[in-house]
């Protein structure tokens, strides 16, 4: 299979939840709700390390191009690759609202996938 290992946890833990919410709805008769954030960044994120882990977060790409800016501020920003990462940005602010508004308005026994717009690395770059 084509599937990276590194994301195995990260696959048992959505299904525990969504086994789990089931549960909790069956036996406490409420409206559990689980919800998967994808691409989350905020205010306390670490913007420092260009080094990260996960080169895929936005924080990450921010510190990138802090760091290329501060080492030499009047050469290009150049990006390497094929631009066919999409990062699904999701601003911590928007992901609160969005939490509040599925306590309240979201009643299936299905996880909530919460996520940002789709946007090119290219296209974030310049956002940035």
């Amino acid at each position: 299979s084509n599937i990276d290992p590194s994301t195995n946890p990260y696959a048992y833990a959505q299904q525990s939840l969504l086994q789990l919410t089931h549960w909790y709805r069956e036996q406490h008769h409420c409206n559990f709700v689980s919800m998967v954030a994808d691409g989350a960044f905020g205010p306390y994120d670490d913007f420092t390390s260009a080094n990260s882990i996960d080169d895929s977060t936005v924080s990450s790409l921010i510190a990138k191009i802090a760091q290329q800016k501060e080492k030499n501020p009047s050469k290009a920003l150049t990006l390497s690759g094929s631009n066919a990462h999409v990062y699904h940005a999701l601003y911590s602010k928007d992901f609160v609202q969005l939490i509040v508004w599925a306590m309240s308005h979201y009643d299936d026994d299905q996880p909530l996938f919460l996520s940002g717009t789709a946007t090119s690395a290219s296209d974030l770059v310049r956002i940035i």
